[in-house]
Protein backbone atom coordinates (compact mmCIF):
# COMPACT_ATOMS: atom_id res chain seq x y z
CA UNK A 1 0.00 0.00 0.00
CA UNK A 2 2.54 2.48 1.14
CA UNK A 3 4.74 1.71 -2.52
CA UNK A 4 1.48 2.50 -4.33
CA UNK A 5 0.88 5.37 -2.51
CA UNK A 6 0.63 8.56 -4.33
CA UNK A 7 2.02 11.53 -2.46
CA UNK A 8 1.29 15.75 -3.21
CA UNK A 9 3.72 15.23 -6.04
CA UNK A 10 1.77 12.24 -7.48
CA UNK A 11 4.22 10.24 -7.90
CA UNK A 12 5.03 6.80 -6.06
CA UNK A 13 7.57 3.99 -5.24
CA UNK A 14 5.17 1.98 -8.07
CA UNK A 15 5.57 4.79 -10.49
CA UNK A 16 9.14 4.00 -11.36
CA UNK A 17 9.40 0.57 -9.74
CA UNK A 18 5.60 -1.03 -11.08
CA UNK A 19 3.18 -1.72 -9.02
CA UNK A 20 4.54 -5.09 -7.15
CA UNK A 21 8.22 -3.44 -7.60
CA UNK A 22 8.86 -5.90 -10.63
CA UNK A 23 11.05 -3.42 -12.60
CA UNK A 24 13.54 -3.46 -9.01
CA UNK A 25 16.71 -5.20 -10.29
CA UNK A 26 16.98 -8.12 -7.46
CA UNK A 27 20.52 -8.36 -7.74
CA UNK A 28 21.13 -5.20 -6.72
CA UNK A 29 18.86 -5.21 -3.82
CA UNK A 30 21.21 -7.93 -2.81
CA UNK A 31 23.83 -5.63 -2.52
CA UNK A 32 22.72 -3.59 -0.40
CA UNK A 33 24.53 -2.02 2.26
CA UNK A 34 26.56 -0.34 -0.51
CA UNK A 35 29.43 2.19 -0.64
CA UNK A 36 28.90 5.43 -2.66
CA UNK A 37 31.11 8.22 -2.62
CA UNK A 38 28.50 10.72 -3.93
CA UNK A 39 26.27 10.28 -0.84
CA UNK A 40 29.18 10.32 1.57
CA UNK A 41 29.96 6.33 2.05
CA UNK A 42 27.86 3.58 3.04
CA UNK A 43 24.20 3.67 1.70
CA UNK A 44 22.32 1.15 3.57
CA UNK A 45 18.65 -0.09 2.07
CA UNK A 46 16.61 2.17 4.18
CA UNK A 47 18.85 5.24 3.37
CA UNK A 48 17.77 4.81 -0.32
CA UNK A 49 14.37 4.09 0.02
CA UNK A 50 14.52 7.65 2.24
CA UNK A 51 16.38 9.53 -0.67
CA UNK A 52 14.04 7.93 -3.24
CA UNK A 53 10.98 9.68 -1.24
CA UNK A 54 12.56 13.12 -0.78
CA UNK A 55 14.19 13.22 -4.35
CA UNK A 56 11.78 11.69 -6.47
CA UNK A 57 8.23 12.40 -4.24
CA UNK A 58 8.90 15.33 -2.36
CA UNK A 59 7.91 13.40 0.88
CA UNK A 60 9.35 14.27 4.35
CA UNK A 61 12.14 11.82 5.76
CA UNK A 62 10.19 9.41 8.01
CA UNK A 63 12.09 9.23 11.66
CA UNK A 64 14.52 6.11 11.99
CA UNK A 65 12.47 2.88 12.79
CA UNK A 66 8.78 4.56 11.96
CA UNK A 67 6.98 1.65 10.78
CA UNK A 68 6.11 2.74 7.35
CA UNK A 69 9.80 3.19 6.92
CA UNK A 70 9.85 -0.21 8.21
CA UNK A 71 7.42 -1.83 6.45
CA UNK A 72 8.70 -0.04 2.76
CA UNK A 73 11.89 -1.79 3.51
CA UNK A 74 10.58 -5.00 4.35
CA UNK A 75 8.58 -4.89 0.81
CA UNK A 76 11.38 -4.23 -0.93
CA UNK A 77 14.32 -6.51 0.60
CA UNK A 78 11.41 -9.64 0.59
CA UNK A 79 11.21 -8.72 -3.63
CA UNK A 80 14.93 -10.52 -3.41
CA UNK A 81 14.30 -13.66 -1.22
CA UNK A 82 16.01 -16.26 -2.56
CA UNK A 83 18.62 -14.21 -4.28
CA UNK A 84 22.09 -14.87 -2.49
CA UNK A 85 23.52 -11.43 -0.65
CA UNK A 86 26.31 -9.59 -1.97
CA UNK A 87 27.77 -7.37 -0.42
CA UNK A 88 31.24 -5.40 -1.79
CA UNK A 89 34.06 -6.46 0.27
CA UNK A 90 36.95 -4.95 -1.77
CA UNK A 91 37.97 -1.68 -3.19
CA UNK A 92 36.60 1.60 -1.44
CA UNK A 93 34.16 -0.90 0.77
CA UNK A 94 36.93 -2.65 2.15
CA UNK A 95 38.70 -0.65 5.04
CA UNK A 96 34.89 0.24 6.17
CA UNK A 97 34.43 -3.60 6.41
CA UNK A 98 37.94 -3.56 8.78
CA UNK A 99 36.38 -0.85 11.11
CA UNK A 100 33.38 -2.59 10.91
CA UNK A 101 34.88 -5.81 12.34
CA UNK A 102 36.70 -3.75 14.28
CA UNK A 103 33.50 -2.75 16.19
CA UNK A 104 31.87 -6.27 16.09
CA UNK A 105 34.91 -7.49 18.03
CA UNK A 106 35.26 -4.31 20.61
CA UNK A 107 33.33 -5.17 24.12
CA UNK A 108 30.66 -2.65 24.97
CA UNK A 109 28.55 -1.96 28.14
CA UNK A 110 28.10 -2.72 31.60
CA UNK A 111 27.94 -6.21 30.67
CA UNK A 112 31.72 -5.93 28.50
CA UNK A 113 30.97 -8.49 25.80
CA UNK A 114 31.74 -8.07 22.19
CA UNK A 115 29.09 -9.00 19.07
CA UNK A 116 31.73 -12.08 18.60
CA UNK A 117 31.63 -13.42 22.02
CA UNK A 118 28.11 -14.32 20.84
CA UNK A 119 27.98 -14.99 17.79
CA UNK A 120 31.58 -16.45 17.02
CA UNK A 121 32.16 -18.12 20.20
CA UNK A 122 28.88 -19.42 21.53
CA UNK A 123 26.20 -19.60 18.65
CA UNK A 124 23.26 -22.53 19.11
CA UNK A 125 23.73 -21.87 23.06
CA UNK A 126 21.10 -20.29 25.36
CA UNK A 127 21.27 -17.29 26.75
CA UNK A 128 17.95 -15.25 28.13
CA UNK A 129 16.17 -18.03 26.83
CA UNK A 130 17.05 -17.62 23.57
CA UNK A 131 19.28 -19.52 21.28
CA UNK A 132 22.38 -17.29 19.80
CA UNK A 133 22.53 -17.36 16.02
CA UNK A 134 25.56 -16.91 14.27
CA UNK A 135 24.82 -12.88 13.59
CA UNK A 136 23.85 -13.13 10.06
CA UNK A 137 21.73 -10.54 8.22
CA UNK A 138 20.53 -12.26 5.78
CA UNK A 139 17.07 -12.42 7.64
CA UNK A 140 16.21 -8.88 7.87
CA UNK A 141 14.19 -6.67 8.17
CA UNK A 142 12.49 -9.62 10.35
CA UNK A 143 9.63 -10.25 12.77
CA UNK A 144 11.04 -9.96 16.24
CA UNK A 145 9.12 -12.90 18.56
CA UNK A 146 10.47 -10.74 21.66
CA UNK A 147 9.32 -7.39 20.85
CA UNK A 148 6.49 -8.48 18.53
CA UNK A 149 7.40 -6.24 15.80
CA UNK A 150 9.42 -5.84 12.57
CA UNK A 151 13.07 -4.88 13.09
CA UNK A 152 15.88 -4.04 10.53
CA UNK A 153 19.57 -4.91 11.32
CA UNK A 154 20.08 -1.10 12.39
CA UNK A 155 17.19 -1.52 14.57
CA UNK A 156 18.41 -5.23 16.23
CA UNK A 157 22.40 -3.57 16.66
CA UNK A 158 20.69 -0.75 18.71
CA UNK A 159 18.48 -3.34 20.75
CA UNK A 160 21.53 -5.63 21.68
CA UNK A 161 23.74 -2.95 22.77
CA UNK A 162 20.95 -1.69 24.83
CA UNK A 163 20.78 -5.31 25.96
CA UNK A 164 24.68 -5.20 26.46
CA UNK A 165 23.77 -2.27 29.14
CA UNK A 166 25.63 -0.01 26.52
CA UNK A 167 25.04 3.26 24.88
CA UNK A 168 23.37 2.48 21.66
CA UNK A 169 24.67 3.88 18.26
CA UNK A 170 22.12 7.01 17.10
CA UNK A 171 20.06 6.21 14.08
CA UNK A 172 22.59 7.76 11.88
CA UNK A 173 26.04 7.21 13.55
CA UNK A 174 28.49 6.11 11.08
CA UNK A 175 29.44 2.83 13.97
CA UNK A 176 26.11 1.98 12.92
CA UNK A 177 26.58 1.70 9.72
CA UNK A 178 29.67 0.23 9.71
CA UNK A 179 28.72 -2.25 12.03
CA UNK A 180 26.04 -3.49 9.99
CA UNK A 181 27.79 -3.44 6.86
CA UNK A 182 29.94 -5.87 8.47
CA UNK A 183 27.51 -8.17 9.53
CA UNK A 184 25.76 -8.12 6.41
CA UNK A 185 29.24 -8.80 4.47
CA UNK A 186 29.46 -11.81 6.54
CA UNK A 187 26.05 -13.41 5.32
CA UNK A 188 27.49 -13.36 1.92
CA UNK A 189 26.45 -16.15 -0.22
CA UNK A 190 23.67 -17.02 1.99
CA UNK A 191 19.94 -16.26 0.55
CA UNK A 192 18.07 -13.41 1.47
CA UNK A 193 15.01 -14.35 3.92
CA UNK A 194 13.17 -11.71 4.40
CA UNK A 195 10.78 -11.24 6.67
CA UNK A 196 12.56 -14.17 8.37
CA UNK A 197 11.56 -14.81 12.00
CA UNK A 198 14.29 -14.14 14.98
CA UNK A 199 13.85 -13.80 18.74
Amino acid sequence: VLFNAKPASGKSCASCHGEAGEKLAVNNLARYPIYDKAQGGIVRLQDKIMSCREQQSGEAPLPAYDHDLLALETFVRHLAVGEPVNVQTDGDMAPLLKKGEELYRTRFGLIDMSCAHCHDMYPGQMIRGQKISQGQGNGFPAYRLDTGEMANLDLRIKQCLTLMRAEPFAPDAEESKLLGAYIMSRSNGLKIETPAVRY
